[in-house]
C-alpha cells in the first residue's frame, strides 16, 4: 500500500539541487542553440549577399563611360570681348 522506495525517490528528487537553465524560446537549451545558430547563419548569408550585390553595383558604376553625358560648352558662346572689358574696367 505505501511504497517507501518510491516515496524516498520523490523526496530525493525534490531535495536534489537543480541547475537553472533558462530557455529563451520555451523548449530546451539545445533548441535555443539551434535557433541562435540559424539566426547567425541567416544574418551571415544576408550580409554576404548584400556585400556581393554592392560590389557588383560599385564595379558597374566605376566601369561606366560617362563621357557621353558630359556637357561641353561651345567656345563660340564664350564672349571674350565682354571679359576683356570687365578686366579693363578693373585695371582702371
Amino acid at each position: 500500500m505505501f511504497d517507501l522506495k518510491k516515496q524516498n525517490n520523490k523526496w530525493n528528487q525534490i531535495r536534489r539541487e537543480r541547475k537553472y537553465r533558462p530557455s529563451f524560446f520555451g523548449l530546451n537549451v539545445h533548441f535555443d542553440w539551434k535557433i541562435i545558430l540559424v539566426f547567425v547563419l541567416i544574418s551571415v548569408l544576408s550580409i554576404t549577399i548584400f556585400g556581393l550585390f554592392m560590389q557588383k553595383e560599385i564595379t558597374e558604376i566605376s566601369e561606366k563611360d560617362y563621357s557621353s553625358e558630359v556637357q561641353i560648352t561651345n567656345l563660340d558662346k564664350i564672349e571674350i570681348e565682354k571679359f576683356n572689358e570687365i578686366l579693363d574696367s578693373l585695371e582702371k
